[in-house]
């Protein structure tokens, strides 16, 4: 065998242990002594903590103390520990021979080899029997304890000193004083000053709500705020080096700069059901959010509509959850296709609107709308009708078809009889009888004595036909339906009068002012306008009759007229004088 060949190591019971605890020795009897200086540092610091030496010290200062104790322990501990090295195996094995204090080295001997090699079988044989006998020594091997040495090394004891001071600073403190602690490695830097916010939210002015105050203290408050409210407010915070965030449902909105420290949010509400103020990276505050929808308004016939003589009435009742904001009635002539396509577009020629009064943005209205509608073109003919309600988001209900005949005027003339008849046929169907009713108008203006040789009449029914035949637009149509009705008016009634008008449409005004609930001075106003009316009316009147002739025509037409479609002066003062 080669001589470079290795020997079977020969192991002894618990070898590997003693060798173990060997190292150990070694490695405390070099780190003990080095520890010793630096467990004293400790030991005085935690002393002086207990003493209570920290107290009152500039957090300043303060911190400069702490930042050099810290320097110099790592200093000291760097000094003490830059030439410690751990032990080495052979080392171990050299400290285990020497505490079991065996001479010829048995734990190497057993580790060694033949120098020459396994040849010769009479060496091999002696090298073996040498081994064997070192292996039976190293059952006699023991550990001896650690001996750092300290005595010899500090032969003043002064590392009691530290010991004992620290035992009585812990005595004269009480125990141990884990708050002295704490004081120590914290410097008494005063707080930064908190984040002062003034937020609240603001109802939709149309809710009639108030604000909603946002208390920082009082997290779990509900919020109930409607749907569109506006969140709003300022945040105080002059330690922040970045603006605040207003979090809904996660959803950030960085507050704007007002001025260095002085921010300002403004936010509308949809949905949501918290809202967190965050600001120097960290949550200051958090409250629960309950978003109150805004439902779309209700609005219904609450009786059949009623016609008399002269007028339409319609009673109805209209709520919304905030209020309603509008009303509008929306006629067609019956068999038109009702919905809301037709009954919606501005740009609908064929459906009557009208703007009910509202008064206020009350929650609930119960109203009734009287109109006179007989001038209308379609008067006398069928009619479906619906209600339409408005809220301040612009949401809109409406109510079921209602079905009528819409009331007309009684002509006592029979040429203006004749006219409303033509009037209702192109009303009907204005493609279909626009040429039939050209005719008839021509066929009137050629019997001037029917009416009376009115030169107005005349001019009327002449122009009027040559451009109802000629054209066919939707501009001629409605300008000849007005002129065939201010034609039957004035041979019904005479020319109208400035004084008649004006009556008329002071009692117009007067009734929508009620309709809407005006206040008392305006209500008031109207009627003095109206008294004023009347006034001028009867003074006119009474002019007139000075005429011989002029009053024996206007007997001959009171004696046509029906009584039950004249509004007499005393008809209106009664009326007058029931809204006092």
């Amino acid at each position: 065998m080669d001589a470079s060949q290795t020997t079977p190591t020969i192991q002894a019971p618990g070898l590997g242990r003693k060798i173990g605890l060997a190292r150990a020795a070694l490695a405390w009897e070099g780190l003990w002594p080095r520890f010793v200086p630096l467990l004293s540092f400790v030991a005085l610091f935690v002393a002086a903590a207990h003493l209570d030496l920290f107290a009152g010290l500039d957090p300043w200062v303060h911190t400069g103390i702490l930042a050099a104790l810290a320097i110099a322990f790592a200093g000291l501990a760097w000094w003490h520990l830059r030439d410690f090295a751990w032990p080495t195996r052979e080392a171990s094995i050299r400290r285990l021979e020497r505490d079991s204090n065996i001479p010829h080295r048995p734990l190497v001997a057993v580790q060694d080899h033949l120098a020459a090699g396994t040849a010769d079988p009479m060496a091999k044989a002696l090298w073996e029997a040498h081994r064997r006998r070192e292996a039976e020594r190293l059952a006699s091997l023991s550990n001896r304890p650690a001996h750092p040495g300290l005595a010899s090394l500090d032969k003043w004891a002064l590392r009691f000193v530290p010991l004992l001071a620290l035992v009585v600073a812990i005595a004269v403190a009480g125990g141990w004083r884990s708050d002295r602690m704490a004081a120590a490695v914290t410097p008494a830097f005063p707080p930064p000053p908190p984040v002062v916010a003034n937020l609240w939210i603001a109802p939709p002015a149309y809710t009639g709500k108030p604000p909603v105050y946002l208390d920082m203290a009082d997290p779990d408050k509900v919020l109930r705020v409607p749907v569109g409210s506006k969140i709003a407010g300022f945040v105080d915070d002059v330690r922040g080096r970045k603006p605040p965030q207003l979090l809904i449902d996660g959803k950030a909105t960085e507050f704007s700069t007002v001025s260095k420290g002085k921010y300002q949010v403004e936010e509308v509400i949809t949905e949501g059901k918290q809202i967190t103020l965050q600001a120097r990276g960290d949550e200051q505050a958090r409250w629960k959010l309950h978003v109150i929808p805004d439902l779309a308004p209700t609005i219904e016939f609450t009786r059949p509509i009623g016609v008399d003589k002269w007028s339409t009435k319609i009673e109805y009742l209209a709520g919304d959850d905030f209020g309603i904001t509008g009303v509008q009635l929306q006629m067609r002539l019956h068999g038109s296709v009702l919905g809301d396509d037709a009954l919606s577009s501005d740009e609908e020629p064929e459906v009557l609107r009208v703007d009910l009064p509202v008064a206020g943005n009350a929650k609930k209205i119960s109203d009734t709308f009287v109109r006179d509608l007989t001038s209308h073109p379609w008067a006398g003919l069928k009619v479906t009708v619906m209600l339409f309600a408005t809220d301040a988001l612009g949401q809109k209900g409406r109510s079921s078809v209602e079905t009528f005949l819409l009331p007309e005027r009684v002509f006592n003339d029979p040429t203006a009889r004749a006219l409303i008849v033509l009037r209702k046929a192109l009303t009907r169907d204005p493609k279909g009888y626009r040429i039939d009713v050209a005719d008839g108008m021509r066929m009137i203006h050629g019997n001037p004595s029917s009416y009376r040789e009115d030169p107005v009449v005349q001019l009327g029914l002449r122009i009027g036909s040559v451009r109802l035949a000629q054209n066919d637009n939707k501009e001629t149509i409605t300008d000849t339906q007005k002129l065939l009705w201010d034609l039957a008016m004035r041979l019904e009634g005479g020319a109208t009068s400035d004084a008649e008008r004006a009556v008329e449409q002071a009692r117009q005004q007067l009734q929508d002012a009620m309709q809407r609930q005006a206040g008392d001075e305006e209500i008031e106003k109207l009627i003095q306008q109206l008294y004023d009316a009347m006034a001028r009316w009867q003074r006119e009147l009474a002019e007139k009759m000075k005429d011989p002739d002029e009053r024996r025509r206007m007997e001959e037409q009171a004696e046509k007229m029906d009584p039950n479609n004249t509004i007499t002066g005393d008809d209106l003062q009664k009326m007058l004088d029931k809204i006092r």
